[in-house]
């Protein structure tokens, strides 16, 4: 590997393959360490973390024994045509674990919304969203096996009556799908968060935090461009942008999809939204568990929300919705409001605040 054409595509997956790793065992720390159970987002990004891996072994074989970075003409005549066979098998399998890794973690996206937001129409849509991810991956892999009949046809174009389709219009097609699912799972709890009972501060930086999502779809976007000037002609030297790009959207997509649970490993929670940390130091709150199945619920839902009334030591008394204090814990605990239990002997919450006064809930 002497040319940026080799050594970019290797030294890109390794760095991102490591961010991407440690972003996924963080997040199994943070659960860990609050004693939660691992869910079926948590596994399904582990499994994305898995192809993603694969992913960047492929990379590098294609670099190391398949000629990327190189023109086909020099491949062949230093080292004869035994690596465009490899790299035409390695593309194969490139294919199959872009696709597949990118399926887990929408599918993780979308167990974790239906974790932290109950509504029963909402939670309709995130399994029609993750049913069209799951048919837009089948139709990627049955592309890849599909494409070329005979299938060694895809690695030996010497077969007779071989044939292949056109196999760049393939990936283009797939590739603006795959955005178009991108943005319907990034998308999907927007509204339902824009019309959460919360301080809007909170809600801009709630909003922030999964709208940050979408710089994947970038990234998506600068992939299928990529594709789009993919020669065929001479694939192993036009092919390196490609691979590079479809390794980081994975690679992103599951760091991003880490932080809201990660997140409290790394600060003081999302009241650090709205507050510096040295305010929120000196008045952070202590709070009784709630019920681990209380959910969030939208302005919507407000008639069914538990509306409480707060009152001082002093007389004082106010009005606040639960969801508008504990929001940010069911981020943080990936779960609805699971890190807050609600005493079932006296259902009441007790929140003391230091240097403050103790309030209670009714």
């Amino acid at each position: 590997m002497s040319t940026y054409s080799e050594n970019s595509p290797v030294a890109v997956a390794a760095v991102f393959a490591a961010i991407a790793t440690i972003s996924v065992t963080l997040r199994l720390f943070a659960r860990r360490k609050k004693r939660l159970v691992l869910e079926w987002d948590d596994y399904s990004i582990v499994l994305a973390l898995v192809c993603l891996l694969g992913l960047v072994a492929c990379d590098i074989v294609g670099v190391v024994h398949g000629g990327v970075g190189l023109h086909v003409t020099d491949v062949v005549a230093n080292y004869g045509p035994k690596p465009l066979t490899i790299f035409a098998k390695d593309l194969i399998a490139v294919q199959i674990l872009w696709a597949t890794s990118l399926m887990f973690t929408k599918t993780s996206i979308l167990f974790f919304y239906t974790r932290i937001f109950t509504v029963p129409a909402f939670r309709l849509a995130a399994r029609i969203i993750g049913g069209v991810v799951v048919l837009w991956a089948l139709s990627v892999i049955l592309c890849g096996f599909l494409l070329c009949r005979p299938f060694a046809f895809n690695w030996d174009q010497t077969i007779p009556n071989g044939h292949c389709g056109n196999q760049i219009l393939s990936y283009e097609l797939t590739g603006a799908f795959n955005i178009c699912t991108d943005v319907m799972v990034l998308a999907l709890p927007l509204p339902l968060i824009w019309n959460l009972q919360m301080r809007m501060a909170n809600k801009i930086g709630l909003l922030g935090v999964f709208t940050v999502g979408f710089f994947v779809c970038v990234v998506s976007v600068v992939r299928l461009i990529t594709l789009i000037h993919l020669s065929y002609s001479d694939i192993t030297y036009s092919v390196p942008n490609a691979l590079i790009w479809s390794m980081l959207e994975p690679a992103i997509g599951i760091t991003l999809a880490c932080l809201p649970v990660i997140r409290p490993l790394l600060g003081s929670g999302f009241s650090s939204l709205s507050k510096s940390k040295n305010t929120s130091e000196k008045t952070r709150s202590n709070f009784q568990q709630l019920d681990e199945n209380y959910p969030l619920r939208s302005l919507g839902d407000s008639k069914r929300a538990m509306n409480v009334e707060v009152g001082s030591e002093h007389g004082s008394t106010r009005e606040i919705n639960l969801p508008e204090i504990n929001v940010q814990h069911a981020i943080e605990n990936t779960g609805p409001l699971d890190s807050h239990r609600m005493s079932q002997r006296d259902k009441k919450i007790t929140v003391t605040q230091e240097f403050t006064q103790e309030w209670t809930t009714r």
